[in-house]
């Protein structure tokens, strides 16, 4: 009821114009000049990062009653409401940071000697693992959580490992792109 009262007397006013709207979940975005306002500078990763306004007049706010007007005909509520709503479209559209070549590989190389989880996922290395086993036997087995977790670690380590030789080979031939028969000359040397 107070929210109608109030919207009621702003609606009277000539600075209004139809821009004031107390009845919206979000209220930062539609006063300009409240104590709290804060307007989206970026959007990263679907996470916002609020910036705070900078001089807060209290006269200007719309709830407290007809804002000051400036020297033209506009009110100053109207001109900084829709420069606020100028950068909240700006900052919603956000183009993708370009970075330059190699930098999130090597990114991504950091991320992976940090981390010790499994780089291959559990369901299909278990389903692998039931493929091989039911192709050597005729019988169905069973493994333990304990047992896949343990083959799917020694798999990986020789992964890896094969792939540490294979780029060791490539810097040998002098190139900086890792092919197919580094990894074949890497396990003709190994007998795999």
């Amino acid at each position: 009821m107070r929210q109608k009262q109030q919207t009621a007397k702003v609606k009277g006013t000539k600075a209004s114009s139809g821009v004031v709207r107390l009845g919206t979940k979000d209220h930062s975005a539609q006063f300009t000049g409240s104590p709290n306002l804060k307007t989206p500078k970026k959007i990263l990763g679907g996470k916002r990062i609020l910036e705070h306004s900078g001089k807060i007049n209290k006269s200007n706010h719309p709830a407290l009653g007809s804002p000051k007007k400036s020297k033209g005909n506009k009110t100053q509520t109207s001109v900084s409401l829709k420069a606020s709503t100028e950068k909240a479209v700006d900052s919603a559209v956000k183009t993708p940071r370009k970075y330059r070549p190699g930098t999130k590989a090597l990114n991504e190389i950091r991320k992976y000697q940090k981390g010790t989880d499994f780089l291959v996922q559990k369901a299909p290395f278990q389903r692998l693992v039931r493929e091989v086993t039911d192709s050597l036997t005729d019988s169905t087995s069973r493994f333990t959580a304990d047992a896949l977790e343990c083959l799917q670690t020694a798999s990986e380590a020789f992964i890896i490992q094969v792939f540490e030789d294979s780029v060791l080979a490539m810097i040998h031939a002098k190139r900086v792109t890792l092919m197919v028969r580094d990894i074949q000359f890497i396990r003709r040397l190994r007998g795999i």
